[in-house]
């Protein structure tokens, strides 16, 4: 599943859901809103309803997930809080910011009435919460950076405990370079390493 950034669009996940399905990648996308500037945990909310609803229809007990920016801590939200741990196999954030970014300011200036600028800040009680607690156990969280990123620089992606890879690419290329869309299914087509295998693990592309 692919879930896209703050101020992003379902449109914006083009280019990187059709070459991970060139790849052989089921994919699925979600849309959070217009331009996704609400409550970061309600958007969780709404991924964790999503997922169980393909969960019922399917029979698939496990999924990946794939955030950019903002998406990537709607999935980290969801695996941390919501009980996640129990659908998603892997989390990879593309651009995640998740000690905060001082570049979302600019977002809380566009869309004033939007909760998730103001989660985005450093130090937030949002980010301050989400980062309460244990990573959960079966569950493989991966970040993905961009050396170029001013907007989410790699020193803001990074999270103890977690598989950390910086790319050359800004934070808009996340989405749209082919290196990244090659590394991201390459971590999805991996095997599941063994201190997280669970039965019933289902290759499933989750765009966030």
């Amino acid at each position: 599943m692919l879930i896209h950034g703050y101020l992003g669009t379902q449109g914006s996940l083009h280019l990187l859901e059709q070459r991970l399905t060139e790849m052989g990648h089921l994919v699925l996308t979600y849309r959070l809103g217009l331009l996704h500037t609400g409550d970061i945990c309600n958007s969780a909310a709404l991924i964790a309803a999503e997922i169980e609803s393909i969960a019922a229809k399917t029979h698939m007990d496990r999924v990946d997930i794939v955030g950019h920016s903002m998406g990537g801590l709607v999935g980290l939200y969801y695996v941390k809080h919501m009980g996640g741990r129990r659908r998603a196999r892997r989390l990879v954030m593309l651009g995640t910011p998740t000690t905060g970014t001082w570049s979302a300011l600019f977002g809380v200036a566009f869309a004033p009435l939007g909760r998730a600028g103001m989660q985005l800040l450093p130090n937030s009680g949002f980010l301050r919460n989400l980062d309460a607690g244990a990573l959960p156990q079966g569950v493989e969280i991966i970040s993905v950076a961009g050396d170029r990123d001013r907007l989410a620089p790699p020193s803001t992606t990074r999270l103890h405990g977690v598989r950390h890879i910086c790319l050359p690419t800004n934070h808009a290329g996340l989405l749209v370079d082919a290196q990244v869309a090659r590394v991201v299914g390459e971590i999805l087509a991996a095997p599941t390493p063994p201190h997280h295998k669970q039965l019933g693990v289902a290759r499933t592309a989750v765009d966030g």
